[in-house]
């Protein structure tokens, strides 16, 4: 049914945990985890403080200042909870503001002056 070679690599993959790391730009812009490790919480320049639960069973979150690193087993998992994440402030192709990968190459459009 399955060939070896697809069993080897899904025995590797689970050996492995998946990392994905998201910096955020911007002034102002924070996050933390609260005092019991159960929310995620960023400032974001909006009114109020976004809380997001972090205590989800298949996942390690951990947060300084402005970077949240996230990991996991499955890369699904893990790539559906940064994207929950950074469509909360999406990347600004402008100013470079908001929640951008890594190793994620940064382009930044110029803008028109009259």
């Amino acid at each position: 049914m399955y060939s070896v070679h697809f069993l080897e690599r899904w025995l590797k993959e689970l050996s492995k945990p998946v990392r994905k790391q998201l910096l955020l730009k911007g002034l102002g812009f924070r996050g933390a985890l609260s005092a019991d490790k159960r929310f995620l919480e960023l400032k974001l320049g909006f009114s109020h403080l976004i809380k997001i639960p972090a205590d989800l069973k298949e996942l390690k979150v951990s947060m300084t200042n402005t970077l949240l690193q996230v990991e996991g087993v499955e890369l699904s998992v893990v790539g559906n909870f940064l994207k929950k994440i950074r469509n909360l402030k999406a990347p600004d192709s402008y100013k470079g503001k908001g929640f951008w990968y890594k190793n994620e190459s940064k382009v930044l459009k110029e803008i028109k002056k009259t």
